[in-house]
């Protein structure tokens, strides 16, 4: 005989509901009847530890919860989707809008759960914040008409490995997270309903170490609201922007400029590229303010030549233990020795980079009026100013800095052993070996 919580007592004023813990298997019945009524007002719903539940809603419960804003699943290790249809013999799918007025949706510790419903299209107009962790079953938001088992048996089509496709609309959605997903394929089909995502503002993936990409490339513009990137342990990812797609466009004239301020790029053993090649204005990342690489071994450069050119609001810039023989990718494109200028940067920070031979390859000159630190450490391949002049009038390789022109405002210099017996002479700085 099947537990389940009975609700005997009317809660006609309930907004907030916490179940921890609880051995049951059903926390209402099927066929709620005058049940749904006592929960007309509930806003807040949150479960956590009751092992035994195999899902939380029948779609016709579903239905009278139009109040609630914020749903959290934790740590039920049993569940395996969400919202079930009422009935075995039922045909017609979960259609239109659902939960209209939920605002929040956590999904953490599920390792059972391998879809949120089945159905045609979920439309959460309110949803700001979605975050999914350590669900590794979980491949597809909403499956098609396919049994439980067949999908925890994981029988259908690498097609449908999609977390979010065209039966998704999330057109309010500013903040997602992603963790612990290992066997996730991909985060967004290549066509999904036509305005979700649009004004998504914070992405975190960590763990993902199936993704080989993290924006689908034909509809990378969809996600020019971003602001704020991290992207984690994903032993698989090569690239974050490709940008391939957008250069073969008939428009491809038309500039984006994304909002993106600020990037975390890390632990990604196979990333060799953050931008796969040059977007030559094509799109524009004039916003960033904080660029932070580490762990990156395979990552041979940082900026392509065009999205270097155009970095106005540059305050920090990171790069620790990567593979980086240049910051700037030289472009045979640009013609004579580019300028590198930035105005708004006040920290530059190299660690452990021991390929770092330049910031860029070519002939050049960079700017950096409000710098006002910079740390380095185990970058010895790398000359740090211009100390020495070619009397003989060969080509020596050209030093990351010029201390008198390029940063006059220069506060604090904290160099290893190494690098400091580089510059005998520099009385403004302070040289910590």
């Amino acid at each position: 005989m099947k537990q389940k919580l009975c609700m005997q007592i009317e809660f006609p004023n309930l907004e907030d509901l916490k179940l921890s813990s609880i051995e049951v298997e059903k926390i209402w019945p099927d066929q709620p009847g005058e049940l749904s009524y006592r929960f007309v007002r509930l806003t807040s719903l949150i479960v956590e530890g009751c092992r035994n539940l195999k899902y939380l809603f029948t779609t016709s419960m579903v239905e009278s919860l139009a109040q609630l804003k914020r749903l959290e699943l934790c740590d039920c290790v049993s569940m395996e989707e969400i919202i079930i249809k009422n009935g075995l013999g039922e045909e017609e799918n979960v259609r239109g809008m659902m939960l209209p007025k939920l605002e929040f949706l956590k999904l953490k510790g599920l390792p059972n759960l391998t879809r949120f419903c089945t159905g045609h299209l979920i439309q959460c107009c309110f949803l700001q914040e979605l975050w999914i962790e350590d669900c590794p079953a979980l491949k597809t938001f909403i499956s098609n008409s396919l049994s439980t088992d067949a999908v925890a048996n994981n029988q259908f089509g690498e097609t449908n490995s999609t977390l979010f496709d065209e039966k998704v609309a999330f057109s309010n959605i500013e903040k997602l997270r992603i963790l612990g997903m290992d066997n996730l394929n991909m985060i967004w089909h290549t066509e999904f309903h036509s305005d979700s995502f649009c004004k998504l503002k914070v992405l975190k993936v960590k763990q993902g170490n199936k993704l080989l990409n993290i924006f689908p490339p034909n509809m990378l513009r969809r996600f020019q609201n971003l602001e704020h990137l991290v992207v984690d342990y994903c032993a698989l990812l090569e690239e974050v922007f490709d940008l391939r797609y957008l250069m073969k466009e008939k428009e491809s004239h038309v500039v984006t400029a994304f909002k993106l301020k600020n990037m975390h790029v890390r632990n990604l053993q196979k990333l060799k590229k953050v931008w796969n090649t040059n977007p030559h204005g094509i799109l524009s990342f004039q916003n960033l303010h904080l660029v932070d690489a580490r762990k990156c071994p395979s990552l041979k450069s940082l900026f392509p030549a065009s999205v270097a050119l155009g970095l106005p609001q540059l305050k920090e810039l990171e790069l620790r233990s990567c593979g980086v023989e240049e910051i700037v990718e030289e472009e045979e494109r640009l013609g004579e020795a580019p300028k590198f200028v930035f105005p708004r940067t006040s920290s530059f920070i190299l660690w452990d980079l021991p390929k770092l031979k330049s910031f860029y390859p070519g002939i050049h000159t960079s700017e950096w009026p409000v710098l006002k630190q910079i740390d380095m450490s185990r970058c010895d391949e790398v000359p740090v100013f211009d100390l020495e002049q070619d009397q003989l009038g060969i080509k020596v390789q050209q030093p990351l800095f010029s201390i008198e022109k390029a940063i006059p405002n220069l506060e604090e210099l904290s160099l290893d052993v190494k690098d400091a017996a580089k510059i005998p002479q520099y009385g403004k700085a302070c040289c910590n070996s």
